[in-house]
């Protein structure tokens, strides 16, 4: 999500679609709770505090002083998870 003020609608959309996918797609990986969250943006780190959902938050700030560095090591800590099936 955004961290940035006027994007109510982008971040609200982008959840709801976080929220409709894991309760829909990855129904069963989320009452497993085998689906692991990596919110990156304040808004999104506070929905899924606020939802109690299994979330690993060393990149929910990542927007503040953004860097190439940290957002390749977002990205590679995304796609080792795709790897291994977490």
């Amino acid at each position: 999500t955004s961290d940035k003020g006027l994007c109510g609608a982008f971040n609200g959309n982008v959840l709801k679609a976080a929220k409709n996918l894991a309760q829909g797609k990855y129904a069963s990986q989320f009452k497993s709770g085998k689906l692991i969250f990596m919110p990156i943006g304040r808004k999104a780190a506070e929905f899924v505090k606020k939802s109690n959902w299994p979330a690993v938050y060393d990149y929910a700030t990542l927007f503040v002083g953004l860097n190439f560095n940290d957002a390749r090591k977002a990205a590679e800590f995304a796609m080792k998870g795709f790897e291994s099936g977490k």
